[in-house]
């Protein structure tokens, strides 16, 4: 009789070929989702430096002297993005003694993701936190990633509510 040890060249190519099929399928859909992940992170970064400069405004410490003064955020094409604090009256205040306008905070977008509109987001200090008006065209901000291939989950899009500073991720 024969004793059988092991396994038969017909099993071990047809594991390896399941391993190997289910490692093709699963990569993509892996990358796909790191890919995905980063893409909403950008969105959570942009929405944190909204409501950092928001609560700049709002902050005791902030100088609310006679100088109208604002912090805002500022987002370029090139996926750049600052927390800036702007002086109208340079001068008059010793934060803004020798320039009108001060990065606070510069962050930088990964170059997969582009800012389709590039608004100027700013809400004035002593007045509560009011928005500067004009702040956002439509109150948007669009984000869209160049590595997902997926058209519905390549747009994120960002409402700010100019009264709250309240940010709403739509995707």
């Amino acid at each position: 009789m024969y004793d059988r040890r092991g396994f038969s060249l017909i099993e071990v190519v047809v594991s390896i070929s399941i391993v190997a099929l289910m490692i093709g399928v699963g990569v993509p859909a892996f990358r796909q989702y790191g890919r995905l992940a980063s893409f909403r992170q950008a969105a959570d970064d942009i929405q944190l430096a909204i409501l950092q400069a928001h609560n700049l405004s709002l902050a005791p410490e902030a100088d609310k002297s006679a100088a109208e003064n604002y912090y805002g955020v500022h987002l370029y094409p090139d996926g750049k993005y600052e927390v800036v604090r702007r002086c109208f009256d340079a001068g008059v205040s010793p934060l803004c003694a020798s320039t009108t306008e001060v990065v606070v905070s510069r962050y930088q977008l990964d170059q997969s993701i582009l800012v389709e509109t590039t608004p100027a987001i700013g809400y004035l200090v002593g007045t509560g936190g009011k928005p500067v008006v004009p702040t956002i065209p439509d109150n948007e901000i669009h984000l869209r990633s160049t590595q997902i291939t997926d058209d519905e989950l390549a747009t994120i899009v960002l409402i700010v509510n100019p009264i709250t500073g309240q940010v709403v991720i739509e995707e």
